[in-house]
This record gives C-alpha cells, structure tokens and sequence, in this order.
C-alpha cells in the first residue's frame, strides 16, 4: 500500500507482511515521528550559516521506536560490500518475504522530480533481470525501477546516507498495543517539550521563530525558503510539516486508550498542521517577489512563535493523560 510518509509507509508494508495491519498515523505515532529540529550550519566553501528545519525525528529512528515499544525484532544489515549487500536483497525476496530499503530517491526511475534526498525508505517486493519491484509512498501500486539505479541508490554518499542499508521486522503472536501507545505518547511529548537542548522539540520552533529574520542576510534567501517549503508541504510529509499526519494518530490512540482528551489533543494538533501550511505558503510566496518583503518575514516570526505554544499546549495534553 502506498502512503503519505516514506519510512512510516515502508515501516507499514513490511508490517503487515508479517501479519500485522496497522494505519499509516498508527505506525508514525508509535514510532514517535514527530519532532522538530531547527538547525545552522556553516558551510565548508562558503562560511556562511545555513539553516535546517525538520519537523519530525531522525531517518530510522521510526523504525527502532516501532521494534522497542512493541516488542519485536528490527534487522538492520549494512555494509559497504555491494555484492553482499544484494544477496541480503534477494535472500528476502527469493523466499517470498518483502524488504525494506534506505537509498537516494534521485535514481529511481518512476519518480518524475528528480532531487537528491539520501533517506528515502521503500519496500522491495520482487525482481527479474532488469528491475527491482518496490512499493513506495505516494501509490499503492507496484512501480519498477532498474536494478543499476538501486545499486547507485543505495551506495552514493550524501547527507544521512547509509551503507546499502536494508531491513526487516520479525514479529511476535501477540502485540501489547495499549502499553506501546503510552509508550510511545510518552517519547513523543518528552522529545517535544523536553527543555535541556535549544534547537528541538518546542524550543527549537521558538528558536526558528528568532532567527528566520536573519535568512534575509543570506545570499542564498530564496533558494532556503523554497526548500522549506519543499520539505514541509511536497517531500512526505502529509501537510505541515509531517503534523497532520501525527494528529491522525493522537485521534487513533484516543480510541486504543479511551482517553477523549487525546482526540481532543489530535484535533487542536491537525489545525496546528493547518496553519504551519499556511506560514509555508507565505514563506514560498516570499521566493516570487523582486525585494527582500521584511515585514512579511517578521509577520511569519510571529506566527510560528504562535505555533510554538500551541504544540507546546498539545504536548503537554498529551502528556498529562498518559502520566500514571
């Protein structure tokens, strides 16, 4: 089945191979997806600082967050051997089993935008002499893609690459799933208002909030707010910035918990999403004019120091009703 968010989708498929069937938002939430990362970085060539913004956690975290509250097995096999890197492949494959794969999307070949992004997760279903047949996000179909792409997919070195990263989960009969979503609702609101790192969960929102004035000073200013834009609303996300998707899962936990106060918190949570997609529409709207439009930026600032108190009023709903 395809989906909205590339590693929760392969996350899903490889799941539900196995046996076990759960929702997209299900899988995102129990893997604690969402977060925020607000982050600068001089770069090597040029000196100058360049911002990050990432609305969820770390490329596999979903995964490991996904085997430890549920109690069952991930398999990760790594390893700069390209040949041992394929027989792991096609060891899954030739017995029937689906595996999962990190890699560059830009060599895949039925995806029409071809950008770099090191972190891509799909599943391998099947193979003959010419393709690898994957399921990815977006569709529920089976698409094709060469094997000589993959094997440069998984190979090339880039920000967040892996080593021909592969994997798999091996379940268990039976699944705690109450224990897991406290669990995870747990790791979720501590990541979000955890207060002893300035540039993540809460803070960090606070802390893009402040410096988004200063992009204006960086030559590259448009190039940074269309990628923001491209990240939040066009790469996997869901809508605002992976937030949409979250508050469809507080809405499921709502009812595995029968705690009321959590649907309340997912729908608060899918409107937090709908004004982060109009601050990213605005911000986008920024890249067409011919002039830097200072007080466009500084009316964005305040909008998402807004933002940053609404999650932190979520998080801590959250958090409250699954304390015990």
């Amino acid at each position: 089945m395809g989906g909205v968010h590339c590693e929760s989708t392969a996350c899903r498929n490889l799941l539900a191979a196995e046996g076990l069937t759960l929702s997209e938002p299900m899988i995102f939430g129990l893997g604690s997806g969402i977060g925020f990362t607000y982050f600068e970085h001089a770069d090597r060539k040029t000196g100058l600082r360049e911002p990050l913004v990432w609305g969820k956690n770390r490329p596999g975290e979903i995964a490991r967050n996904l085997a430890e509250v549920l109690q069952i097995r991930l398999v990760v096999e790594e390893t700069v051997n390209r040949g041992r890197a394929w027989r792991n492949l096609i060891g899954r494959l030739d017995v029937g089993k689906p595996y999962g794969l990190k890699l560059d999307r830009y060599y895949l070949d039925y995806l029409e935008i071809k950008v770099h992004h090191y972190a891509h997760y799909l599943v391998a279903c099947g193979y003959d002499d010419e393709f690898l047949y994957v399921v990815d996000e977006g569709s529920p179909q089976v698409r094709l893609t060469s094997l000589k792409g993959v094997e440069l997919a998984r190979s090339v070195k880039g920000f967040l690459s892996s080593k021909n990263l592969g994997f798999y989960f091996e379940i268990r009969p039976i699944v705690d799933l109450e224990e897991a979503v406290r669990l995870a609702l747990r790791r979720s609101a501590s990541q979000m208002l955890q207060t002893d790192v300035g540039f993540v969960g809460v803070r960090g929102i606070r802390k893009f909030a402040e410096r988004l004035g200063s992009w204006k000073d960086n030559p590259n200013f448009k190039y940074h707010l269309l990628s923001h834009y491209l990240q939040w609303e066009r790469l996997g996300t869901g809508g605002g910035g992976y937030r949409k998707l979250y508050s469809r899962f507080l809405v499921e936990a709502s009812t595995v918990l029968g705690k009321e106060r959590l649907r309340s918190a997912g729908e608060l949570y899918d409107s937090i999403g709908s004004k982060w997609e109009e601050i990213d529409e605005q911000l986008k709207s920024l890249c067409e004019e011919s002039v830097i439009n200072v007080a466009a930026l500084m009316e964005a600032s305040k909008k998402i120091r807004r933002q940053a108190a609404l999650e932190e009023m979520v998080f801590k709903m959250v958090q409250e009703t699954v304390t015990y």
